[in-house]
């Protein structure tokens, strides 16, 4: 079938993750997303359930289009992950990472 460019980068993204395995002790993850429960609660529940540490930067609707402006979200929407020097974006290939760090996703 036909694949959409939101799928590709999805499967990009996860090939990406896999070349992760377990977090270095060197390697804090920073979720940017706004303070409310929406589609970043979830992923901060994988990294709190897999005892994850992470840096939970919560914006503003504000913040947001500031730091799209600035370049830094990848498809100026949030959330987004960044880890080691790279930012990621897409909530269902983050928690997907997410939940394989924490060992609730195979």
């Amino acid at each position: 079938g036909r694949h959409s460019l939101s799928d590709s980068f999805c499967i990009l993204a996860c090939f990406m993750f896999r070349s992760f395995n377990r977090l270095t002790a060197m390697a804090l993850p920073k979720l940017t997303y706004l303070d409310i429960k929406g589609f970043g609660e979830a992923i901060r529940l994988a990294l709190y359930i897999g005892k994850i540490d992470f840096e939970d930067h919560r914006v503003s609707h504000a913040e947001i289009q500031e730091l799209a402006k600035e370049g830094k979200l990848p498809y100026g929407q949030v959330p987004v992950l960044q880890l080691d020097g790279v930012t990621y974006a897409q909530s269902g290939a983050i928690l997907r990472w997410a939940g394989r760090q924490s060992g609730l996703y195979p």
